[in-house]
């Protein structure tokens, strides 16, 4: 995959020129295909090329080499085209982005307004780009925040996985007000890091992959935090009846999802669920390593009260946080516009830059009252 995306960007270098030259192979938007006597190479690269050209987007350079309709350069909106009007049909098919401008720079909307939601149309007329500008256009990576590919970022591709910011879950544990080591845990645990019996059996760090506790054949993170018999008695006393079905059939990861963000909605008393929720899943994996490495110091006070006395420390700490960070209302300087004086106008600016591509952009605004 990283060749393929190489193939795209780094078209003035010699390897790049030399592939496209042997395969006969020079518009991005058709797809490389498998010919006789190709080498592993290119058919590596043809076989990943679907999953390359789903996950690039295109920073508009001069807009020629961007077809309109059909490629992502409108941000997390995707292709155009997939926001078309029910009914309407398409025109101008073939249209790049500049075809859609004139030589002003300005968009000939009447090939596109009644084609398009609102919404879309107030995107695209933020976009303003010049048949004449000097940098072509350029793809992005769209699985890193910075648009540079990197292969770690393919594997949820390969996968079929969701990373990072993609999946709602890696938003919901940084928003957990709980205490930070139990934030970290329960970052750890989705991401299958946990050195469970399991997981140290896969990295040969152990033959045995029991429960140590109740003797179930694999011990997975899941078993732990869920399904053992410690944690089982555990949510059985806390999760409401109707709930217990839908409470122990989710999936790990939105099973902890659902806890941190649907506050007490599977149990009998939801206040602050979310901060008793991560203590008890904290104290169930100490619970768990106390028992194999230190039966003799285990600490006998009952998880459930334990994890209490935790959410009693957690709203503690977050009132005492909130009464910090008050600053009295005379002692803020208040930061708003003002409008300039009778007869004037002002105008108010701002910038970007994006170091690693070389692009700025900038804008403003002019107003008089």
């Amino acid at each position: 995959m990283k060749i393929a995306f190489y193939l795209l960007v780094k078209g003035d270098q010699l390897w790049v020129r030399l592939l496209r030259a042997k395969y006969r192979w020079w518009n991005a938007h058709v797809s490389p295909t498998v010919q006789s006597r190709c080498t592993p190479l290119w058919r590596g690269v043809c076989r990943v090329w679907s999953d390359v050209a789903a996950n690039i987007s295109w920073n508009i350079g001069d807009g020629k080499g961007v077809r309109f309709w059909f490629d992502s350069w409108l941000g997390s909106i995707g292709p155009i085209v997939n926001s078309l009007l029910n009914g309407r049909q398409l025109v101008y098919v073939e249209a790049s982005v500049s075809d859609m401008m004139d030589s002003d720079g300005q968009w000939r909307w009447h090939r596109f307004k009644s084609l398009l939601p609102y919404a879309i149309l107030l995107r695209i007329a933020t976009v303003k780009i010049s048949s004449n500008a000097p940098m072509q256009d350029f793809p992005r990576w769209n699985l890193t925040s910075h648009g540079q590919f990197r292969v770690h970022s393919t594997y949820s591709v390969r996968m079929g996985v969701q990373f990072g910011p993609t999946e709602p879950l890696w938003k919901a544990i940084p928003d957990f007000k709980g205490i930070p080591r139990i934030r970290t845990f329960i970052w750890l645990a989705c991401l299958g890091k946990v050195l469970t019996n399991e997981v140290r059996c896969r990295r040969h760090m152990t033959l045995d992959s029991r429960c140590h506790t109740c003797g179930f054949e694999v011990e997975t993170i899941d078993h732990i935090l869920r399904r053992c018999p410690v944690a089982y008695s555990l949510w059985c006393s806390l999760v409401c009846p109707e709930h217990l079905g839908q409470f122990f059939q989710l999936s790990f990861k939105e099973w902890i999802f659902s806890n941190l963000t649907n506050f007490g909605f599977y149990v009998k008393d939801g206040t602050e669920w979310e901060l008793l929720f991560g203590s008890l899943i904290w104290l169930l994996w100490n619970h768990r390593n106390e028992h194999i490495f230190e039966p003799k110091k285990m600490h006998w006070e009952p998880i459930l009260s334990h994890g209490k006395r935790l959410q009693q420390e957690c709203r503690s700490l977050t009132i005492l946080a909130r009464q910090s960070s008050v600053v009295p209302a005379l002692a803020r300087d208040s930061i708003r516009w003002e409008k300039p004086p009778e007869g004037w106008c002002k105008l108010n600016t701002d910038g970007a830059v994006m170091g690693e591509l070389g692009m700025t952009s900038c804008g403003g605004v002019i107003r008089s009252d």
